[in-house]
């Protein structure tokens, strides 16, 4: 199934792609790469908690349209070492 318009003819600037529904961290990228060639840049939408969160945070470094993460947990109670956040960035694991 192919992308009838353009991001340019739809108006959209910032795309939200949820790596857990969309088909993986390849596919991510490849929203990616068609969004970073139309100005547009990627906001990873992650609502699973702390194991689905590791997989766009590798992505997020590869890309250079990349603007923030969204996350719902930083794994707490989940992890043994739980994800943190300095100075309102986060270390790559």
């Amino acid at each position: 199934m192919g992308v009838s318009r353009s991001i340019k003819e739809t108006s959209c600037f910032i795309l939200q792609p949820d790596v857990s529904h969309i088909g993986g961290i390849m596919e991510l990228k490849n929203i990616a790469a068609i969004a970073e060639v139309n100005y547009a840049g990627i906001t990873p939408h992650c609502p699973l908690g702390p194991i689905a969160l590791a997989f766009p945070l590798q992505v997020d470094v590869a890309i250079p349209n990349f603007l923030i993460q969204e996350h719902a947990t930083l794994g707490e109670g989940y992890l043994i070492e739980p994800f943190k956040i300095k100075n309102g960035y986060m270390d790559l694991p």
